[in-house]
């Protein structure tokens, strides 16, 4: 069975083999807020790994075309603009770029789609961490860039961008198993079924997943179970005696997801200062004895002296000799 993880795929296994127990995962808390930098991630990774990987039909085009599309009307911040643009108009144009596997993946990060990491092929996810570098990552990030593009869809624009990520995953989506199931879902939206019908089906049909998922071992993470979710901890209002309260699901889903209530990353870490640009507080001086290991003491006062003489003014200086 292959399963996606972060931009792998695990070979099929015998269905008689043997499955080893997973270890307990110890210290590892997943990240409760949703932001941007995973979706945006999902998104880098799809385009530059899973569509050069495809081999591209006429269809294949279309639907790659629409999905973009619809990523650009429901956030124009991804930068999927940038991609049409240059894939030209038509199929025609379109197939001449994807030929080169190498010049797509160039395109692709010409695009400046704002994701965290070096490359597509080191994605920092933030949301979507696993407790194991092989957990989670882009599976999760997936389903976050599709919630997020129909709950973000202009109105009355919703079932169609439900409709192009149905073919876009049909056409692309690594994980064969995945595409197969996915593609099997029954879809019974009509053409004027509402913007919150769309919403609501995808998250009907992420919940059948999580079904599916629960009881295949080793399909998840262990530190983050699949479950049916929203969970009565995230939502409380989402559930009644009979199970779901889909109304309150609707609101919940629209507040989690819209685009422009999903978190910005917080700022990216900036790098040490060197020592010489590092700032000297003269009410507190503290010397590391990393520095000064093996360090004469007499270079030690020398330096010491240094210092004052910088920090002190000249009209209060004295001369003081050792």
């Amino acid at each position: 069975h292959e399963k996606a993880r972060g931009i792998h795929a695990e070979p099929r296994s015998h269905p008689d083999a043997p499955r080893l127990p997973r270890p307990p995962v110890r210290g590892f808390k997943p990240e409760t807020t949703l932001y941007r930098q995973d979706i945006a991630g999902a998104l880098m990774v799809t385009m530059w790994h899973e569509v050069s990987m495809a081999a591209v039909s006429s269809d294949g085009i279309h639907a790659l075309r629409s999905f973009l599309s619809a990523v650009d009307e429901a956030v124009p911040e991804l930068r999927a603009a940038a991609i049409l643009a240059e894939m030209g108009d038509g199929v025609a144009a379109s197939a001449k770029v994807l030929e080169s596997h190498v010049g797509w993946k160039r395109l692709v990060e010409a695009a400046k789609i704002p994701f965290r990491g070096t490359n597509a092929t080191s994605v920092e996810w933030r949301t979507c961490r696993g407790s194991t570098w092989k957990e989670r990552g882009l599976p999760c990030g997936l389903w976050a860039l599709y919630h997020c593009l129909v709950a973000s869809a202009p109105s009355g624009k919703a079932v169609a961008t439900l409709k192009a990520i149905r073919s876009y995953v049909a056409h692309f989506f690594v994980c064969y198993e995945c595409r197969r199931h996915f593609g099997s879902l029954t879809f019974s939206l009509e053409d004027d079924a509402s913007d919150d019908d769309a919403v609501l089906w995808l998250w009907r049909a992420h919940n059948q997943v999580n079904a599916r998922l629960v009881v295949e071992k080793g399909s998840s993470d262990p530190a983050v179970p699949k479950i049916q979710w929203p969970s009565i901890a995230d939502c409380r209002k989402c559930r009644n005696s009979a199970g779901f309260d889909e109304s309150q699901v609707l609101s919940y889903l629209r507040r989690w997801y819209q685009w422009n209530a999903v978190r910005e990353p917080p700022p990216e870490t900036p790098a040490p200062p060197t020592p010489s640009a590092a700032p000297v507080t003269p009410s507190a001086p503290v010397v590391s004895t990393g520095l000064v290991e093996g360090v004469g003491f007499a270079a030690l006062v020398g330096l010491l002296a240094y210092v004052k003489l910088r920090l002190v003014p000249p009209e209060k200086q004295k001369v003081h000799t050792l």
